[in-house]
This record gives C-alpha cells, structure tokens and sequence, in this order.
C-alpha cells in the first residue's frame, strides 16, 4: 500500500524486490530531469527479511537504484542499511516495500509503528511503520521504518532506534525516542501523514 512522504522530520519505512533497468554498463546515473519524474521509491528485501530499514540519502559512497517506469527501485540488503547518492525525494513521494519473491506485492504500511501497536487485530502477519527520528542541518537526509509482525514492534523498534543513533547521528545525541507502549483510547503519535 503506497504511502506518501509527507514532512522531513518523520522518518520512514522501506524495503523492496529489484526490476533491472537495463543500463549497457554500471548503474545508470540519473539526470535532475529524469529524477523530476520519478513518484514512486520502492524497497526491496530479502525473502523473510524482518527488522529495520535506514535510507540514508546524500552519500558519496552511495548507491544508484534501478528505475523503472517512474520509480526508483532499492535492493535493501541484508544489515537493512541502505546508502543512496541520490538526494532525499521531494514531499508527495510514494514510499512502497516488498519482498525479492514477490516485488510487486508491497506490504501493508501503517503511518507509525504505535498506530500497528495500536490495531492488535490487524490481519497482516507482516507490514511496515514508519520510526520518528530528528532531522538537522547537520544531519544526513534519511528515513526509517521497520518490517515486523505485531509481536516483535518493540524489540524491532529498539534496534531501530540503535542503528539510527549509530550510523546516522553516529553517537552524537539520541535522535529516536526508545519504544513506549502505547495506550489503547490514547491517540497514536503520528510520524506521517497519509
């Protein structure tokens, strides 16, 4: 289920199987025009894949996702840390995840991991939500969400919260907030608007 990028102080969610574009030779690079038509950034995973995804955007050291048909495709690996040379994509970006065996089945998203929290009988036995993190002048554009059942939000978000702190802020200060159960009749603190 597609989700828009709604504000840069949330962070987000992403996973995805790859579809090759078929380039002659290395990752095709994309020109500011060719860019201005993608709508869509899809994050594929590894079959039964279950824990955080971090894009970060903006790194020399970074990879070039495959396009197809207006979307940029990302093959998350295995540490679910993905690292683009891209720029962060504008607000009203949809954000879809998936499995490498099934690509185009994207899995459900929920807006934030306390709202999945929240809906203890949703019949999903996988989906994403998107983790709240700080964004700054001196902090590099990125996103996070976690692929979890209903059971492991916690433990998953924690690691989250973890690898964020790690590799983005890179244990300058806490920009994720560590994991609160929420409280049923409480409404859910939201990270994106849909």
């Amino acid at each position: 289920m597609p989700v828009e990028r709604q504000f840069r102080v949330a962070a987000t969610f992403f996973a995805a199987g790859m579809i090759q574009f078929c380039a002659p030779s290395g990752p095709q690079s994309l020109s500011d025009s060719a860019l201005a038509t993608v709508d869509q950034e899809h994050f594929v995973m590894p079959v039964g894949y279950r824990g955080p995804v971090v894009v970060m955007y903006e790194q020399r050291d970074g990879i070039s996702p495959t396009v197809s048909l207006k979307k940029l495709v990302y093959a998350v690996p295995p540490n679910g840390i993905v690292r683009s040379h891209l720029p962060e994509p504008p607000l009203g970006t949809k954000v879809t995840a998936a499995f490498q065996d099934k690509p185009e089945a994207a899995l459900r998203t929920f807006p934030s991991c306390e709202e999945m929290r929240l809906r203890r009988s949703a019949p999903d036995q996988v989906a994403t939500c998107w983790i709240e993190s700080t964004q700054g002048s001196d902090i590099p554009p990125h996103v996070a969400f976690i692929v979890t059942d209903w059971l492991r939000i916690p433990q998953l978000y924690n690691q989250a919260a973890q690898i964020i702190d790690s590799v983005v802020f890179r244990k300058k200060f806490h920009g994720v907030p560590k994991w609160e159960e929420p409280k049923s009749g409480q409404p859910a603190r939201q990270t994106s608007t849909l």
